[in-house]
């Protein structure tokens, strides 16, 4: 059975790979995010027995937004500090949550301004 510091690097590195692959690599950004999903997953079976961040134990933290990244921070101070964790192409613990955090921040501001953006109902098909 795989460490589970080892695992959590793992985590950690697929997490550090998405930024790098945004905008213009999704496909590959949705690779990372899976493979995060996965060993999360594999984490949350061990520590509780199911999967989804739902823990007696251990709070689901709620720092970022970005629920994916939140169940990582969890099953991370769980039994473990940020400090067992590599640095991975210049990105810590610290710099990455607060990238999740501005991420989901600007996500959430942009569609809030197109949710409530009007278009013209008189404008026309080009495909006419």
């Amino acid at each position: 059975m795989t460490n589970r510091l080892t695992i959590l690097n793992l985590i950690f590195e697929n997490f550090t790979a998405i930024p790098s692959n945004l905008p213009h690599h999704m496909h590959l950004a949705d690779k990372y995010i899976n493979r995060a999903e996965l060993l999360i997953e594999e984490l949350e079976v061990m520590d509780c027995g199911s999967i989804g961040g739902f823990d007696k134990e251990a709070a689901v933290i709620k720092t970022t937004g970005y629920k994916l990244y939140d169940r990582y921070l969890t099953l991370l101070y769980k039994y473990n500090k940020d400090e067992d964790i590599q640095p991975e192409c210049g990105w810590t613990i610290q710099t990455l949550t607060k990238y999740f955090k501005t991420l989901t921040e600007l996500t959430s501001n942009l569609y809030e301004y197109n949710k409530h953006r009007v278009l013209p109902s008189n404008r026309r098909s080009l495909h006419k």
